[in-house]
């Protein structure tokens, strides 16, 4: 039998390669980096306000661009620091456009020229762009224009639906209007005139009550489109009234099938802690669309009113007042073109009142 011994010391020849291979290795490794460190430079500096006494402004924009460079995206960017300071570092050797911008002041530039392996220090002042102020006065004089020679004011849709109506009438919304108020009495007065010498109108129709001078009909809140108080109406249009001129315009339906549902709870009432029937229920429905499409729409409105009004001053089980009514509004528009339009509009108002002027 042979036997072969081996010993540590057969491999100590290629310890030195090894140790030769790991220098070599390093150096390759590290020439690169110290290639690139010394291609690179080094910029910093400080932004602040003119002056001797000049103070750093934080939060500036600082921009680096390269100016050999037609992309924009070619660049360095910072903000300086609470002491107006910035730097960039490992910059190209290269002429550089280094910019400073901030809201309210005007933009700093200056152009960088930059060496390889170098430190630069640029400083840039900030200054404040000035204030611009322009004032422009026109006039024109004041004159009288022939279709309008009173003062008026309007209620909108959108008023009457949203507004707290006491009996859900358009007239306890009229009381908005400066100049109009209701008397003790409960009619309207408005610009001091009495009730008897007003006019009411809808749709340009006369519907005045020539016993009351309120307004004879009763429409639905939902069909009006817009009331106008006219308190002196001196216009020619407007005759036989030596006060105020309240003008109603109902709305025609759109070109989409459109329903609303309101009011549809009971309100009960309650007498000496017992719930004793209805107080009030005051329900509205409207419909309306296109019969013709662009030629022919419907509107139809209905709303039941049932009201009991206490007198205060009368035992509780003795004391409402009632007051039931239903308010049928249909409208129809026909258009023939855009200069010729035909509407027709029934109302159909039957109205019941029990313990009516009860009082002590």
């Amino acid at each position: 039998m042979n036997s072969k011994n081996h010993h540590p010391e057969a491999l100590s020849p290629r310890a030195p390669q090894s140790a030769f291979l790991t220098r070599l290795l390093a150096a390759l490794l590290f020439f690169p980096a110290l290639l690139a460190a010394q291609n690179s430079a080094e910029l910093y500096g400080h932004v602040h306000t003119p002056g001797p006494d000049g103070q750093p402004v934080r939060l500036v924009e600082v921009r680096l661009t390269l100016a050999s460079k037609t992309d924009s995206s070619f660049r360095f960017e910072t903000a300086t620091d609470s002491t107006g300071a910035y730097s960039f570092t490992d910059i190209p050797a290269g002429t550089y456009a280094l910019t400073a911008r901030l809201e309210a002041y005007e933009e700093a530039a200056r152009e960088v020229v930059v060496e390889a392996g170098s430190l630069l220090e640029v400083t840039l002042e900030l200054k404040l762009k000035p204030v611009r102020e322009a004032v422009e006065v026109t006039g024109e004089t004041p004159g009288i224009q022939p279709e309008q020679t009173s003062s008026q004011a309007e209620i909108k849709h959108a008023t009457l639906q949203n507004a707290p109506l006491v009996n859900e009438r358009f007239q306890d919304a009229l009381p908005l209007v400066p100049g109009v108020v209701r008397g003790a009495d409960g009619l309207i007065k408005i610009k001091g005139a009495r009730s008897t010498q007003t006019g009411w109108l809808v749709n340009s129709a006369n519907v005045t009550d020539p016993v009351t001078g309120e307004q004879a009909i009763n429409l639905p809140t939902d069909v009006i489109q817009d009331v106008e108080v006219l308190p002196n109406p001196f216009d020619a249009q407007y005759g036989k009234f030596a006060g105020a001129v309240t003008s109603v315009e109902t709305r025609p339906a759109g070109d989409k099938w459109k329903y609303s549902l309101q009011n549809f709870i009971p309100r009960l009432r309650k007498r000496e802690g017992v719930t004793r029937g209805i107080e009030s229920f005051t329900p509205r429905f409207t419909l309306g669309g296109p019969l013709l499409k662009e030629r022919l729409t419907l509107l139809q409105s209905f709303q039941y009113r049932f009201v009991r009004s206490p007198v205060t001053s009368l035992p509780e089980t003795e004391q409402d007042t009632e007051l039931e009514s239903f308010d049928s509004f249909t409208q129809l528009d026909a258009t023939f073109n855009p200069n010729h339009r035909l509407t027709l509009a029934v109302s159909f108002y039957p109205q019941k009142s029990r313990f009516a002027n009860l009082n002590t």
